[in-house]
């Protein structure tokens, strides 16, 4: 089998949960979240401020405008190296959890989700009333080919209708990005994004030269709500079940990868094993 998952035991690059806000946050509502960093300063101890530009183009004048600067934060746990295993990002239009050090479903949507209402429970308490553009789930799984024969058909099914015949034609180089909006409930319309991207790189403390090949799937599905809704209806249970929603989302990012890789590569990752992925 010339593919492997990325991981010894899953394939799983990138999990994140954003939320896009319709209003942006004000100065003192994200100077409060900073200050309850101690919050979640045990999963993410690092902290990075700053701010953001704002660009806004003018098209019939062909003017850019930066001028506009918003603040934001990167709450984060790092590995030696600098780069994060766990990081919350609060902008003044988003906020967003990412995690980049997979394990199983339920101990990382709990840990998140602690985070996130940690957050949201933050701003509640502040006077700013805050509109809800979008749900976001992201899930990366990152597939490696390190120098076997290339056949993306011990990967991919290809009777899979997400995917197009040509990409089991065209070699180890090559892209497709595809979205298309379904209903999910009463409350929101979903948005799936799906990017394939095959590409090669160098193979860290080979020889020089030592190319291998990289699939990556990545599969965004954005809940965009039917009728205006504020972050705090993410708190009120009665409306919104964030974990329902969270659960729902990782069940349909399961359903896609059972439809487009191949049965061993499923078997490989234990997709459909109880308590998997």
């Amino acid at each position: 089998m010339p593919f492997h998952p990325k991981n010894d035991d899953h394939s799983i690059e990138i999990v994140g949960f954003a939320f896009l806000l319709r209003d942006q946050i004000t100065g003192n509502v994200f100077q409060n979240i900073v200050d309850h960093h101690h919050l979640w300063r045990e999963e993410l101890p690092a902290l990075q401020s700053g701010q953001t530009a704002v660009v806004n183009v003018d098209p019939t004048r062909g003017v850019v405008d930066t001028n506009t600067f918003t603040p934001s934060a990167r709450f984060s746990h790092l590995r030696p190296d600098g780069s994060p295993t766990w990081s919350l990002n609060v902008e003044a239009d988003q906020i967003a959890v990412s995690c980049h050090l997979y394990t199983r479903w339920d101990k990382i949507w709990s840990q998140a989700h602690t985070i996130i209402s940690q957050v949201i429970d933050v701003i509640c308490k502040s006077e700013q009333e805050i509109g809800l553009q979008e749900i976001v789930f992201e899930v990366v799984d990152t597939f490696v080919n390190r120098g076997e024969a290339y056949d993306l058909s011990q990967l991919l099914n290809m009777g899979a209708h997400e995917l197009s015949p040509t990409l089991f034609e065209v070699g180890a180089l090559w892209h497709q990005h595809s979205g298309w909006y379904d209903d999910w409930d009463d409350d929101f319309r979903r948005l799936n994004q799906i990017n394939f991207d095959a590409r090669k790189t160098t193979q860290i403390g080979a020889m020089p030269n030592a190319e291998i090949d990289l699939v990556s799937i990545r599969h965004v599905q954005r809940l965009r709500p039917t009728e205006t809704m504020k972050i705090a209806d993410l708190k009120a249970e009665d409306r919104i079940s964030l974990s329902e929603q969270m659960n729902r989302l990782h069940d349909e990012n399961k359903s896609f990868l059972n439809r487009i890789l191949v049965e061993d590569i499923q078997k490989r990752i234990s997709l459909n094993q109880e308590g998997s992925k």
